[in-house]
């Protein structure tokens, strides 16, 4: 029985190492599901509503261009977004698509007009 319990600990310890460090430290999310291409909080908005990030938290920073679809989030959640625009001073601003990641992955790494 002790086994068993000293099997689960181990077991819950991988399931919840994900490495939580800001990006700009050159460390990702282990997990291929978990590889974001834009860390942001999902729930930020910036006065016209939409989502928005800066990038320096883009893990390609040169696909990150108007209407381009990237898979953005943290920790906590993740969304398939899509770029509206972004600024001269790095700032990304996006608007989140409807619907589950799983459902929208056919449209990331896709640019819309």
């Amino acid at each position: 029985m002790k086994e068993l319990h000293a099997a689960k600990g181990r077991a819950l310890r991988v399931l919840f190492s994900f490495d939580r460090v800001p990006v700009h430290l050159g460390l990702r999310l282990r997990h291929p599901m978990d590889a974001l291409d834009l860390v942001a909080d999902l729930n930020a908005q910036d006065d016209d509503g939409l989502g928005w990030s800066t990038l320096a938290d883009a893990h390609a920073p040169e696909r990150v261009r108007p209407g381009a679809m990237l898979l953005a989030g943290n920790s906590q959640a993740r969304a398939v977004v899509r770029v509206v625009t972004v600024d001269n001073d790095g700032q990304v601003h996006f608007s989140i698509l409807p619907g589950s990641v799983a459902k929208n992955r056919h449209l990331l790494d896709r640019t819309v007009a």
